[in-house]
């Protein structure tokens, strides 16, 4: 089973260049997905070329997604129905969702996070109905969902979708290997 790393238009590069590289060294099948245009440019000005469009992939084939934050990244990826309807699709059938920054607006408008405890990018929480437990933590993870508070948090987040998708040994020595302490 393979991840879907999805991108839209001014996402936030060290998010989405840092969590692909991560599980990539961590032997994790990823697709970077764009919801746009092949070429996708980040909120720093790094341009992407997507190996998939989100209009081709089946998400049958996924254990994962994950969406980086970013702004008007984040925003695209929330306000694109073919995302939310993808992001629902990987979770309903068991998959892990996954959101940094202020993507867990993503996660909330698919309907994913009621009840369940978050972090986001602060004062991005006020998207969010009054069932979800803002945690204002670093990293949260409950159940399936797992997210993070924003750029800084971009190795932690990526080496913890490594831990849930192959394994805490496997998330270790990757982390060793990057010479990244926690």
């Amino acid at each position: 089973m393979k991840t879907a790393i999805l991108l839209a238009e001014g996402f936030e590069d060290i998010e989405a260049i840092t969590t692909i590289d991560v599980l990539r060294r961590a032997g994790i099948s990823i697709d970077v997905v764009s919801a746009a245009s092949e070429l996708v440019k980040g909120a720093r000005g790094i341009v992407v070329k997507s190996e998939k469009n989100i209009d081709e992939i089946d998400s049958s084939e996924y254990a994962c997604v994950v969406c980086p934050g970013g702004l008007p990244g984040s925003d695209n990826l929330m306000n694109d129905e073919r995302v939310i309807g993808f992001v629902q699709q990987v979770y309903d059938k068991g998959g892990i969702a996954a959101a940094i920054c202020a993507a867990p607006q993503v996660l909330n408008r698919a309907g994913l996070l009621k009840g369940k405890k978050v972090t986001c990018y602060p004062g991005r929480e006020k998207s969010f109905d009054e069932s979800v437990i803002y945690t204002k933590e670093q990293f949260t993870i409950d159940g399936r969902i797992i997210t993070a508070d924003g750029p800084g948090s971009a190795m932690i987040f990526a080496l913890e979708l490594v831990a849930l998708l192959a394994g805490r040994e496997k998330s270790e020595t990757v982390r060793l290997g990057l010479r990244y302490n926690l």
